[in-house]
């Protein structure tokens, strides 16, 4: 697998952090590369992406549809709860109207290379 693959998490004080893993191998190990990336959301951007995590329950439209197509884990963490998403096979990720809103909100926070599909 080539990816690229993403590790995203955010943080109650608007810490957005990505880890990129790609192309091309790096030298020093063989492996994907690795780029990191960090932005700190305001309050309230904070508070309107996590309001859209919350509404997610469509994260797995569209998926097993393909073999080999794009995956995608969500793992939501807030008051001791948790919830697990999860999508493998999907021709075009995300699919459901609540997640592709999630996505293009964190996208709008990420620099260009970090952006999400």
């Amino acid at each position: 697998m080539t990816g690229p693959f993403f590790v995203l998490s955010l943080d109650a004080a608007g810490v957005l952090s990505v880890t990129k893993r790609s192309l091309p191998l790096s030298k020093k190990d063989g492996g994907l590369s690795v780029h990191a990336s960090q932005v700190t959301l305001a309050p309230e951007t904070l508070a309107e992406v996590l309001s859209l995590a919350a509404a997610v329950d469509d994260f797995s439209e569209g998926c097993d549809v393909v073999g080999d197509g794009t995956s995608a884990r969500m793992q939501l963490q807030a008051a001791g709860q948790v919830r697990r998403f999860e999508c493998d096979n999907a021709a075009e990720w995300p699919v459901g109207a609540h997640s592709r809103r999630l996505i293009d909100a964190l996208n709008g926070h990420l620099p260009p290379d970090f952006q999400l599909f």
